[in-house]
This record gives structure tokens, sequence and C-alpha cells, in this order.
């Protein structure tokens, strides 16, 4: 057999392997992510823990950590603690996500987050953007509801391509992230509202918690829970109650100003225990029921 013989052979080969050969990127994985423009969804399961605490951001790896929920829902978390901070930059990476048809597979430039988030593009602020990335990309959670289970990592993958033109960020969602957007999941918080708690996380994160609560039609019930309860859900990290409380009565104050249609009551009863009744009237956003 010639050498040209061969060679023919040889490219028939590669031809048919080429025709045969999978599409191992595989089909386009996108999220149900139904909302418009100027707010963005969250899972209610997550806005009633303490998976995002109200507190500063840290470098504290947890272990396989129980996280403080309600009853009937279990969270075990492994990675980096997350904080309130770490929720909004999550939130800002679904709404690039919800603008481009709710794709998992994400690729932008960092202003094009810091705008979403509503900060300046400053070294400052990239710093603290990328390291929040970095544990969100650590957090491995398991969920385990009456509903449904999730096991997973709330960013599986990310990356920094740096140039002089350009900072390139490429991340992925958990495509499994989508059981926490089916209807009656997840409410709509708007960005306004939420940029205006500034760094009160205590009150941003007493906003999201009873926002989680209220039905399609904007009603929402009030819930009772004593000033124990509070505190563990939202992962404060005061080991002096009495200026917890403090602390409390100022955020709850702060949610009150910014939305009017939020109502509470912060009492002491006869057994002696503070008691916590809030509600929102008709909060102004496209809540989907519970």
């Amino acid at each position: 057999m010639s050498i040209q013989e061969i060679a023919k052979l040889s490219t028939r080969s590669k031809i048919k392997e080429k025709k045969t050969s999978p599409n191992i990127s595989g089909p386009s994985i996108f999220l149900p992510l139904r909302w418009g423009g100027g707010v963005t969804g969250v899972p209610n399961y997550l806005s009633r823990s303490a998976l995002f605490s109200a507190t500063t951001s840290t470098t504290e790896w947890r272990e396989d950590v129980r996280i403080a929920t309600l009853e009937g829902l279990n969270i075990f978390f492994r990675g980096f603690a997350l904080s309130m901070l770490d929720r909004s930059v999550w939130k800002g990476l679904l709404e690039l996500s919800r603008r481009r048809g709710g794709t998992v597979s994400l690729c932008f430039k960092f202003p094009e987050l810091l705008r979403i988030l509503g900060v300046n593009d400053s070294g400052g602020n990239r710093e603290k953007v990328i390291k929040s990335l970095k544990r969100l990309n650590s957090a491995h959670i398991s969920l385990e509801s009456s509903k449904f289970k999730y096991y997973g990592v709330l960013l599986p993958s990310l990356s920094f391509d740096e140039n002089k033109k350009n900072y390139i960020v490429r991340v992925k969602l958990d495509e499994e992230l989508s059981v926490f957007f089916y209807p009656g999941r997840w409410k709509a918080e708007k960005w306004e509202i939420c940029c205006a708690f500034g760094r009160d996380y205590l009150a941003g994160w007493l906003y999201s918690f009873f926002l989680s609560f209220c039905g399609k039609n904007g009603t929402c019930d009030t819930f009772t829970y004593t000033e124990k309860k509070i505190y563990e859900l939202s992962g404060s990290t005061n080991n002096k109650m009495f200026s917890f409380r403090q602390k409390l009565k100022k955020a709850l104050e702060k949610v009150r100003e910014i939305d009017n249609t939020f109502t509470y009551s912060f009492t002491k009863n006869r057994d002696g225990k503070f008691i916590l009744k809030a509600s929102f009237a008709s909060p102004n956003t496209q809540n989907e029921q519970n």
C-alpha cells in the first residue's frame, strides 16, 4: 500500500470519527427565572434561614454545619461562611442569568455585575465582590424539605481573565437550582429597597424573611417569633442578647422607614420573653404565592 493510499484512509477515518463523535458539551441548560426588571427572585427557603447571615463577611470555614431554619426544613452547609453581602452578589448573578434567558453559564465584564449591585466600579468594590464569588464557589448545600431536596454548590465553577482592557468573569450556576424557582417557591425583591439597607444586614435580612411569607396577591399574614428565634435564624454572632435587642429594634424601624407597608410590634410578654409580630400590608413586588 502506497503512502498516498494510507493518507486517504487516514483522512476518511478522521471524517467518520467527526461525524459520529458525540456532542460532549451537551444541550444548553436554562433556569426558570421569571421576573421583570428592577427585582430579583430569591428562594423562600433560603430567606427563612441563617444560610446568608446578617453579619459582616468572615473567612470562617464551616464543615457540615447545620444551619438554623424554621421547623420542617433541614440545611447542612460546608464552605466559607456566607453573609448578606454574598446573598446580594448571588442575586446579581441570578439577574445576569435572567437577562440572558436563564442560562447557567455566564461570561461578563466585571462592571456589569457591579452596576446590578448598585456600587461604583472601584478597586475596593471589585475586591469585595471577588472574595464573595470565591465564597459562593465554596458553598456546598444539602437542603431537605417536605416538597423537595437539593444537594449542590451555589457556584460550581469560577474563573477570572484579567487583561489591560477588560476584567472578564466566567461563572457557572448550578443547574439544579431550578427546583428553587418553581411557582410558589420564591419571592421577587426590589433592588431599590434592598440597596437602601446598605450595610444594615439585619434590616435586609428581616425584610427578606418576612417578605418570603407574602402571598401572590401581595398580602401577608402576621407572623410571631420570639427574640431568641430571630437571633438564631438571622445567624447573629452578637454574644450579648441585650445588644442584639437594640440592633433588632433599630433594624425593624429601618425596614418600616424604607417600606411603609411593613408593620410590627416588639413587646415583652408575661413570661418576660420579647415577642416580635410583623407583616407586610401589600408590598409592591412581583411575588409568587407560597
